[in-house]
């Protein structure tokens, strides 16, 4: 029994030292990386640039013209020319900040739906050396409201219908889709007349405003220019047209 147990501690104390060893050889294995291109440039943060713009030495003053050497491509001297351009975009920021320029505050009399309106208040503003520009957009007129029964089935729309003709009613038509209109009024108190009708024969009726779209014309002028002209007694000849601020470019 003595000679297992002294048997026993040798083998461990081979495999301690066997198990060293390995450990050994693997931290001295150095592991080899790729190497970088020739062309490819490290990294540079802008304060690293800064500090080896600080650490540059200050040329000589007095040195003959043609005397200075160029910076060679991948040296610390590089760095000079970026720093200005950032130090350039800096400034320039601080000047006009981006975005912060183009927009001027400009007004406009409008709208003016006559062709001959426009001459005539035109001709007026550049006697007045105001220099009228001309713009034309649309805009949304009411023109009324719609009372009608939204589309439905065939068969459903001849059911009301014959409804509407037991009561007399020649006011309606049936449409594209089978929806039945009830009328069209400028009014929106005729409309609410019709909507209560309909209500009577258990119809859900509904109101839709209608509108039309209408080409107007603008004529902008500059501020600045205008300002100095008193447009009141122009105003008065066109009592339909609006003097208004906006913004221009």
């Amino acid at each position: 029994m003595r000679h297992v147990i002294y048997l026993l501690l040798v083998a461990n104390l081979v495999f301690f030292g066997w198990h060293m060893l390995q450990i050994q050889k693997q931290e001295g294995v150095e592991r080899a990386l790729p190497s970088l291109p020739v062309t490819a440039k490290p990294l540079v943060t802008l304060q690293e640039m800064e500090q080896k713009q600080e650490q540059a030495p200050v040329p000589e003053t007095g040195s003959e013209p043609g005397s200075e050497t160029m910076p060679e491509p991948g040296t610390d001297q590089g760095f000079a020319e970026p720093l200005e351009q950032f130090a350039m975009l800096e400034s320039l920021n601080e000047l006009q900040p981006p975005g912060g320029g183009g927009a001027v505050t400009c007004r406009t009399l409008g709208p003016i739906l006559a062709v001959a309106q426009l001459k005539s208040l035109g001709s007026k503003l550049d006697e007045l050396g105001l220099e009228p520009r001309h713009r034309i957009s649309e805009i949304q007129e009411a023109t009324g409201y719609w009372v009608f029964l939204p589309a439905m089935k065939y068969s459903e729309a001849q059911k009301i219908k014959r409804k509407l003709d037991e009561h007399k009613d020649k006011e309606y038509y049936i449409g594209k889709g089978n929806f039945i209109s009830l009328g069209i009024f400028k009014e929106m108190s005729r409309a609410e007349v019709r909507l209560e009708q309909a209500g009577k024969l258990d119809l859900q009726a509904v109101i839709e405003p209608r509108f039309s779209i209408k080409t107007v014309h603008w004529l902008d002028i500059d501020r600045q220019t205008s300002n100095a002209v008193d447009l009141g007694a122009v105003m008065q000849e066109y009592p339909g047209i609006r003097l208004q601020e906006q913004t221009c470019y």
